[in-house]
């Protein structure tokens, strides 16, 4: 019984120690899941608080209240910043229209 205690404590550690950790898109963050923000513009009232509106922001679209081509005043280049996240989480990539 103790040797098979030994063998799936090691089986259980050796999962855990090969695990990675994944590094989720973050404003400001390093590496190629930062988010680009268009330099000299701050977020407007209604992206606060942001992890709310992050999770949200598709449902305002899909609600009339905004347009996508509005976000594309800030958000000019959405493999800067969008796709980033929509790559992360697997939705649709946008495309930007102008």
């Amino acid at each position: 019984m103790s040797v098979l205690r030994i063998i799936l404590s090691f089986t259980v550690l050796s999962l855990l120690a090969s695990c990675e950790i994944v590094e989720k898109p973050a404003i400001g963050g390093k590496g190629p899941l930062g988010l680009e923000i268009s330099k000299g513009l701050s977020a407007p009232d209604y992206h606060n608080p942001k992890k709310i509106w992050m999770a949200r922001h598709m449902d305002e679209l899909n609600s009339g209240k905004y347009k996508t081509q509005e976000c594309f005043v800030c958000h000019q280049h959405p493999d800067n910043f969008c796709n980033k996240c929509h790559d992360y989480i697997g939705a649709k990539k946008i495309i930007a229209v102008n």
